[in-house]
């Protein structure tokens, strides 16, 4: 797909443009690939309709946050609950949460969050889901972790296995010299 995004300003259509960036920017985004996901959204222009709209400010909002720019992450996410039903803002927030967290905006959306919960029972809702995105997070950051740690399992391994090979080299290379020096006497 990135070979496309060059060309992408040949499709005639700017509905299949759009939906080829999105792609693009999603695939961008799981593969941690940030700068190329930037490049890609920079790319984009808005869409005609109000949800996809929406859906570009959300991408963006998660875009520019794992990029570490919390202002245009910050009015991306207001763009995107703006009209929104405190369900829909909560929504968005939590899909938000570890880019947020990343740049330190997660305490302000949460209190713009806030401000739309009108009961009780709403409140309590975002209390359970900023709980549940924080065990999200550590979720992934372990991931990350086991990760490493495979890593360095394998080049654990691999560094000993040379070692290995290096010693029985040492080792075969001197028997071959005692062997040449022995006088072989029948």
């Amino acid at each position: 797909m990135l070979r496309g995004f060059k060309r992408v300003g040949e499709l005639e259509s700017n509905e299949d443009r759009f939906e080829f960036l999105a792609t693009l920017a999603k695939a961008s985004m799981n593969l941690e690939k940030f700068r190329q996901a930037l490049a890609v959204v920079n790319d984009m222009t808005e869409p005609e309709d109000k949800d996809d709209l929406r859906g570009l400010n959300l991408m963006r909002t998660q875009v520019y946050c794992h990029n570490g720019d919390l202002q245009k992450g910050l009015k991306a996410f207001n763009a995107c609950i703006e009209g929104s039903s405190f369900q829909d803002a909560v929504k968005a927030w939590a899909a938000c949460s570890r880019g947020l967290k990343q740049v330190n905006g997660w305490g302000v959306t949460k209190n713009t969050i806030l401000k739309l919960a009108e009961t009780e029972e709403e409140k309590k809702q975002l209390e359970s889901i900023d709980k549940l995105c924080e065990f999200k997070d550590d979720v992934h950051k372990l991931q990350t972790t086991k990760t490493i740690s495979d890593l360095r399992l394998w080049l654990l391994t691999g560094f000993l296995v040379f070692l290995l090979v290096v010693l029985i080299s040492i080792l075969y290379w001197f028997e071959q010299r005692n062997l040449a020096r022995m006088e072989w006497r029948k």
